[in-house]
């Protein structure tokens, strides 16, 4: 697993961290994050998410386990979403 970000590491969850760090792994099989932190309050902004990050052809999961149904969601960038409880 190559981990492209560690916000809890990184600054507690806070924010996100600066997408020019990113080390997107071209050879992976799929890019995979959690579109918010509950206890912090953070959550992603879609429209200044950093997609052109993302290699065209790897699929995007989505952990949407606290925020789905919150705001808009591009259905379009995603290739799976999940949430639990």
């Amino acid at each position: 697993m190559n981990v492209v970000a560690n916000n809890v590491a990184d600054n507690d969850c806070t924010r996100m961290v600066d997408p020019s760090q990113w080390k997107v792994d071209p050879k992976g099989s799929y890019f995979a994050f959690c579109c918010n932190e509950t206890v912090n309050g953070f959550e992603q902004d879609y429209n200044n998410f950093p997609w052109h990050l993302i290699p065209k052809d790897m699929p995007v999961i989505g952990d949407m386990s606290s925020n789905v149904g919150t705001k808009d969601i591009p259905w379009d960038k995603f290739a799976m979403i999940y949430m639990g409880a």
